[in-house]
């Protein structure tokens, strides 16, 4: 059984459909483990007045290998109509993969853990909801170490479904 960790996020309305949405179809191929509160974060080196992103993060166990798993992952953005893989573009699911077990992989299509994993507050706080003392592979330090160390200033608020 393998373990890894995705962060989704859409700016693109209805932002929280496509997360659901995205779940929906990852859970077809993995189990869903766990998955931390939804995150309202300003959008990350982007244009002022982007629309907000909702971000999430959630920990899921199955058979699939880093190369399946990033290929599921494309193929359930590209059903919640995502077409641009431009970063720092709006879009209305992206699914990033943060970790796979505890391995350190560097390849022309993938960097698990994610390169800049550590260096942003809405990934790194609703990552240690769900596994905070879990170490960074590469930096071998916890992940509330690392959100502490965290200097990205980008305002990230539990998001109230219920606005």
């Amino acid at each position: 059984m393998n373990t890894a960790f995705l962060l989704l996020g859409s700016n693109i309305e209805p932002r929280l459909d496509y997360l659901n949405k995205a779940k929906e179809l990852l859970a077809q191929g993995v189990t869903i483990v766990k998955s931390s509160a939804v995150y309202e974060t300003e959008a990350w080196q982007m244009p002022a007045g982007t629309t907000a992103f909702l971000n999430q993060v959630i920990e899921i166990d199955g058979t699939m290998t880093v190369s399946e798993l990033l290929n599921f992952t494309q193929e359930t953005e590209r059903a919640c109509n995502r077409a641009d893989k431009s970063k720092n573009t709006s879009r209305t699911l992206d699914i990033d993969l943060l970790l796979y077990n505890h391995e350190i992989i560097v390849s022309p299509e993938l960097q698990v853990p994610h390169p800049r994993l550590h260096l942003r507050r809405f990934t790194l706080l609703p990552l240690c909801e769900i596994a905070g003392d879990h170490m960074h592979p590469q930096l071998h330090q916890s992940f509330h170490h690392l959100l502490k160390q965290c200097t990205d200033i980008c305002a990230v608020r539990r998001y109230d479904i219920a606005l």
